[in-house]
């Protein structure tokens, strides 16, 4: 593995399956080598818009596979977001939306700062050798 990166973006509302679409066009545009796409089930990401697009992509995304059903823990995404819940907001009680988003993204950017922390997160769901810069 040679970079380890973690991009986030936020919806309000549910996400829908345009998102999904608008959030791979992002990665392509901010990820300049091949991408190795890993996700959960969510319908979202099996939509026909989503992978009609992964289709078109498929020179970008040289590999998609998906999370088996009811396994958070081969994820590395849970373990983040744990590192999020304990680090960011454990004993946090915002006064508004507002401030649940801005705590959020600050959270965001700690672990994106963080090689180690991306690293820990996929050597603990035990499916990457996470070696490498």
């Amino acid at each position: 593995m040679n970079k380890v990166r973690a991009l986030c973006t936020f919806t309000h509302g549910s996400v829908k399956k345009e998102d999904t679409v608008q959030t791979l066009k992002h990665l392509i545009i901010h990820i300049k080598e091949p991408i190795a796409l890993f996700w959960d089930g969510l319908a979202q990401h099996r939509a026909r818009l989503v992978r009609a697009f992964l289709d078109t992509h498929k020179k970008k995304f040289v590999m998609v596979e998906r999370f088996p059903a009811y396994a958070p823990e081969l994820n590395p995404q849970e373990y983040l977001w744990a590192s999020s819940k304990t680090k960011d907001f454990a004993g946090y009680v915002p006064e508004e939306t507002g401030d649940l988003l801005l705590r959020a993204k600050k959270s965001i950017k700690r672990i994106q700062r963080s090689p180690d922390i991306l690293r820990g997160a996929l050597r603990a769901s035990g499916l990457f050798h996470a070696g490498g810069s």
